[in-house]
């Protein structure tokens, strides 16, 4: 008897479990069942967007795998993009496809997700179509969205769209980087006909700033100030004196490299990521740009304090020092930091 039980037991959930399947994956009426490509394909109103996932190749990600969230654009959203350059619509798709699976009420609840090209999209600027949402698939989930949303572009992508000669700062900064595959970035789109994985592939920069100041990161928010030419001048000059080295190019280049780290903040602070307090009590915001992950602002009238800020006192243990060194040396050594410190 209680085999019989447990047997109609599990009919009852199978049945309901189908019945909720059915609810949630109708497009159009239709009960369907195949990958998320197989609910755009199947919806009239996602043509558009279906054409572009073939032209792209993104069909082939639609139809793999993965456990995804797509928002699809209807055809109304995507009216202007439709005949686009394939890197266009490339970047289009990678806006509206995360390898996370979000219902709407997951979607409702998230200020903003991470989409495949890495990106944060902020769940505000999405309008889902009701009719048309949570529709469940056998590798993720499908909502219309009659918006299409371009993504914005983070602080290095930005920076690099300004002309080379523009800002003497921004040109000794990129002049440091290379060109490289960006591996996380770079989706799998299918395979060659010797078995190898092809991919469409993402290209980023590589750059030893970036190290100590990564303005590419989208996780966190930064505040990147670009000097005009002027003040830059100004600020590396007073840098240089206090910098020398053996040439007067070996010393131009490090007070350059110091002065660019010491321009990078997290978001809504004045001491840089180097550690250094910038004065901005007589600075001007000449314009700004918002990134996806913080502010660029070219500014005027900026100053940094050298002494106890840029330049830290230097301690020596006089007995130690002593053990090796002439007392003579010592008291020249000495005399020589305290006139430099005097002239800060």
């Amino acid at each position: 008897m209680r085999g019989v039980l447990a047997i109609v037991a599990i009919t009852l959930i199978a049945t309901a479990c189908n019945d909720q399947w059915d609810d949630h994956v109708g497009v159009g009426g239709k009960t369907l069942q195949g990958t998320t490509l197989d609910a755009v394909r199947a919806n009239p109103e996602l043509s558009v967007f279906y054409e572009m996932l073939v032209k792209t190749e993104y069909d082939a990600v639609l139809n793999g795998d993965y456990e995804l969230t797509v928002l699809a654009p209807d055809n109304a959203a995507l009216a202007e993009y439709k005949s686009k350059s394939i890197n266009e619509m490339k970047t289009i798709i990678r806006n509206h496809i995360s390898f996370l699976t979000y219902d709407a009420k997951q979607l409702a609840a998230q200020a903003s997700i991470t989409m495949i090209n890495g990106k944060r999209l902020s769940t505000s600027l999405l309008k889902l179509d009701a009719a048309n949402s949570d529709v469940l698939c056998n590798n993720g989930v499908l909502h219309v969205v009659k918006t299409a949303v371009m993504p914005a572009q983070n602080i290095d992508e930005y920076l690099q769209t300004i002309a080379k000669g523009t800002y003497i700062q921004l040109d000794a900064l990129y002049a440091q980087t290379r060109k490289v595959m960006d591996e996380d970035k770079s989706v799998q789109i299918g395979v060659n006909d010797e078995g190898k994985a092809v991919y469409d592939t993402v290209w980023t920069t590589r750059n030893h700033f970036f190290e100590v100041m990564p303005v590419a990161n989208e996780d966190s928010l930064y505040t990147f100030v670009v000097l005009d030419n002027e003040n830059f001048k100004i600020l590396s000059a007073k840098y240089a004196k206090y910098m020398q080295q053996n040439t007067v190019s070996e010393t131009d280049s490090l007070a350059t490299d110091e002065l660019i780290r010491d321009l990078v903040f997290h978001a809504e602070k004045t001491t840089a990521l180097s550690g250094v307090q910038v004065d901005f009590s007589h600075a001007t915001t000449v314009k700004e740009y918002k990134a996806s992950n913080g502010l660029v602002r070219v500014m005027n009238g900026v100053d940094i304090k050298l002494k106890d800020n840029k330049i830290k006192p230097i301690l020596i243990e006089a007995e130690s020092f002593l053990s090796t060194q002439d007392a003579t040396v010592v008291s020249t050594v000495s005399a020589v930091m305290q006139a430099a410190v005097g002239m800060l």
